[in-house]
């Protein structure tokens, strides 16, 4: 039993009256030994406070009431499945091939001008270093750097270093501002590429040169192997990128896919989406739906990695509600027409004469309006056709009409024995199909948990409205649609 604020108020009341009789017949046997003026105006105000109590307390009885009979009957928009989603990927370590020519330091080594007893020290390489062999000379092997375009041999002890698995680990750094990529640790070492700001490099160990000048061993993402100043990189033992966006984008309004990476110095994020006939996304993260389907949203750091979220085109027709109980078919038509940009009129009544509910007229008015033979209609057998075809006619960026015959209340606000609706999107949900209807009836009814009585919209089950497309079995499944 939901009782009423009147229920409430009145057992509010029935308290009040108990406690200050209750008061009253205390503070009368107190005051009997006070003069009576005394008691006459001690009386009054507390009569007066007690009746500003009452008000106050009534006041905000009526504002908790309303607020706590209204929860159970809020309705779940059926819009809610719009709401933002994430997806979150985290890299602790990546392998880079290493399967040709790849040694790792034991536990050091030292690159040096000559394999004889005279020789001077070029660097000295950290233990798991990762180094690239030029060849080989007795008990040493070669690696050549370049500077000032000129190509130097040194050598390094072949029991210092041992071959390296094809797929090395590496750690990352990334460049704390522009900087130069070279082919020897030293500031006149020949110049590979100029690594930008906030580019990821992979880490394959640690080098000091003759003048005790720490460097990295690295490779970019084209996989290019240098040295590059210790003070020009911080390294980070892990990268996360999350990508957000909506779960649902309408053809009618653009949306925002964001991205955000630790540490948030890493730039180089680059979008792109699954299908450009479904959507086209800029550098920004701005995603602009053009039909109707699944399409994925790819957020890509370089090669290291690419993060994917599933999101949904729908197309963004509005609602055109129906002037009286039988224009279901005209209302659907404009709706459509007005999506297309082609709607000659905005009224249902002028066109349902037109139409008066046949499929075949509805078609009909489409193609006329539209000036093509867009628009055919068919009946469906089996579910997997159905399904297919309003696929097939979203991805055009074509709504379909659907006649539906008997249902209830549960997904639509309220129950018939003969409609047409618009679909205007087609998702995924909980492994089933489910579908993004546009109606033109639901404003005359209260919203429910899957309906929005404001703008039209409707979330169904694609199985449940073919269903309701059978007329209690009695009759073709019927849909306008683009084929």
């Amino acid at each position: 039993i939901k009782p009423s604020i009147s229920h409430i108020l009145f057992a509010v009341e029935i308290w009040y009256n108990l406690v200050t009789r209750k008061k009253q017949a205390g503070t009368t046997i107190i005051t009997q030994t006070k003069n009576k003026v005394n008691k006459n105006q001690s009386q009054t105000q507390r009569r007066q406070k007690m009746k500003n109590i009452k008000k106050f307390v009534s006041l905000i009885l009526v504002l908790v009431s309303l607020t706590v009979l209204a929860i159970p009957f809020a309705p779940i928009s059926a819009s809610a499945a719009s709401t933002d989603v994430t997806v979150t990927e985290s890299i602790s370590n990546i392998y880079v091939d290493t399967s040709k020519d790849y040694y790792v330091v034991k536990n050091t080594a030292t690159m040096r001008s000559s394999t004889g007893l005279f020789y001077s020290v070029y660097a000295n390489l950290a233990k798991n270093t990762v180094i690239k062999i030029n060849g080989s000379n007795g008990d040493f092997h070669k690696v050549k750097v370049t500077e000032n375009n000129k190509s130097l041999t040194y050598y390094i002890k072949k029991s210092e270093l041992k071959k390296a698995s094809s797929n090395t680990k590496a750690t990352f750094a990334y460049a704390v501002k522009d900087a130069p990529l070279r082919k020897a640790p030293r500031d006149d070492g020949s110049k590979i590429a100029t690594i930008k700001k906030g580019t990821v490099l992979y880490v394959l160990g640690n080098i000091t040169n003759q003048h005790k000048s720490k460097w990295l061993v690295v490779m970019d993402q084209d996989m290019r192997l240098g040295y590059i100043f210790n003070n020009n990189v911080k390294t980070t033992s892990k990268i996360t990128v999350s990508v957000s966006g909506p779960a649902f984008v309408s053809t009618a309004s653009p949306a925002n896919f964001t991205c955000k990476v630790s540490p948030s110095e890493i730039t180089g994020i680059k979008w792109s989406v699954s299908d450009t006939k479904l959507a086209d996304i800029d550098r920004s993260g701005k995603l602009t739906a053009k039909a109707g389907g699944n399409v994925t949203v790819i957020a890509s750091l370089g090669k290291l990695t690419s993060v994917e979220l599933k999101a949904n085109a729908y197309l963004g027709v509005k609602a055109v509600f129906q002037s009286n109980n039988v224009c279901c078919s005209a209302a659907s038509t404009v709706a459509v027409l007005h999506y297309k940009g082609k709607a000659t009129t905005k009224k249902d009544t002028d066109l349902f004469p037109k139409i008066q509910g046949y499929v075949y007229k509805i078609r009909d008015q489409l193609n006329e309006n539209l000036g093509e033979n867009f628009y055919c209609y068919n009946t469906f057998k089996s579910y997997e056709a159905y399904e297919k075809a309003i696929r097939a006619s979203l991805a055009q960026n074509c709504p379909v009409i659907a006649r539906i015959g008997k249902f209830e209340k549960q997904y639509f606000n309220y129950g018939s024995n003969g409609h047409y609706t618009v679909i205007v999107g087609i998702y995924e949900q909980d492994g089933e199909v489910w579908l993004k209807v546009v109606d033109s009836f639901v404003n005359r009814y209260k919203s429910n948990t899957y309906c929005d009585a404001k703008s039209g919209v409707i979330e169904i089950p694609a199985k449940t409205l073919y269903e309701y497309g059978k007329y209690g079995g009695k009759s073709p499944v019927y849909l306008i649609y683009n084929n």
